[in-house]
């Protein structure tokens, strides 16, 4: 019913009329409301015509909003309504209560928008509340921003790491939106730009082996915010020498890594190869066996992963 009025002010609707919303004396014909098809593409929600902000015509004086085109446009549907009849102008004036309305991100988490007490004039407080309510609606819809998750997720003490998170829907800006974090923090050696665009990138060089919980807030420029909880998880493998061992002796060598989940754990041998007598268990990261040479130094990789990695 919302979508009746093309030019976004006073106009009859028949098949729809708004009417017995409250108890009051029936309400006129007269459908006022607001036009939740704006174009977006000629700025209606996304930036208002250059230099200038969002303007709509209304009956008493022409609305300016620095807001949104819907702002201005219902600024001039409530001047249309208090001009529609004289005899009640001033007088039976209905406000709307607030009202706010929740659209869900792909991963179930909220975006509310509200409309406040106050914003919508109508013939019947009923009628004003129906409409906030629906206007709210199709903002939260509309204006909706959703994060995704931080990739990678995980990355080695001392060696470089570039994680992004991406930024979709709403009025989140191509190069200008805000980026926080709002608790927790990362680990140390990594950083991110305050102002960014839709994919935030974090990176840097971690130095310290940790689980670290953090959660990002977004806010587009025109302040509409979302945001989420992560966890980046930095993985280190100690010690960085193993004991020395001696020809004909039994050994025994032990790898411990900071592990991100409690899940399966798998120890390779991925360049050079183990001396001649030596095993690795790849679930225990134990180096056991009897060397039987050569005499020297021998340099070989270990390379851990969990079950998350």
């Amino acid at each position: 019913m919302n979508q009746c009025c093309p030019s976004k002010s006073l106009c009859n609707d028949p098949a729809n009329p708004v009417q017995n919303f409250s108890s009051e004396a029936p309400d006129l014909v007269e459908f006022i409301g607001f036009n939740t098809g704006w174009d977006n593409s000629q700025g209606g929600y996304n930036t208002p015509p250059i230099g200038s902000d969002w303007g709509a015509a209304g009956c008493e004086s022409t609305c300016i909003s620095t807001i949104s085109q819907a702002d201005a446009d219902q600024c001039a549907a409530n001047q249309q309504l208090a001009c529609a009849d004289t005899s009640w102008h001033g007088v039976n004036n209905f406000l709307n209560d607030s009202e706010n309305c929740v659209s869900l991100c792909p991963d179930g988490i909220p975006f509310n928008f509200t409309i406040p007490a106050g914003s919508i004039l109508a013939l019947s407080r009923a009628q004003a509340n129906a409409i906030a309510a629906s206007f709210a609606c199709a903002n939260a819809a509309l204006r909706k921003i959703c994060l995704s998750a931080l990739t990678p997720s995980e990355t080695c003490a001392n060696s470089a790491y570039s994680g992004q998170i991406v930024a979709s829907g709403g009025l989140a800006s191509s190069t200008s939106n805000s980026w926080a974090i709002v608790s927790g923090s990362l680990p140390g050696g990594l950083h991110f730009p305050a102002i960014a665009g839709r994919t935030l990138t974090i990176s840097g060089t971690p130095t310290v082996a940790g689980t670290y919980p953090f959660t990002m807030r977004i806010t587009a420029p025109n302040g509409d915010f979302m945001q989420k909880q992560f966890s980046l998880c930095v993985v280190d493998i100690t010690p960085s020498a193993l004991p020395d061992a001696t020809v004909g002796t039994a050994y025994t060598g032990q790898l411990t890594a900071t592990a991100c989940a409690n899940q399966q754990q798998s120890w390779q041998v991925t360049s050079g190869a183990l001396p001649p007598g030596l095993v690795i268990d790849e679930q225990t990261g134990k180096i056991t066996g009897t060397p039987t040479g050569p005499v020297g130094t021998i340099k070989f990789t270990v390379t851990f992963q969990d079950q998350a990695s």
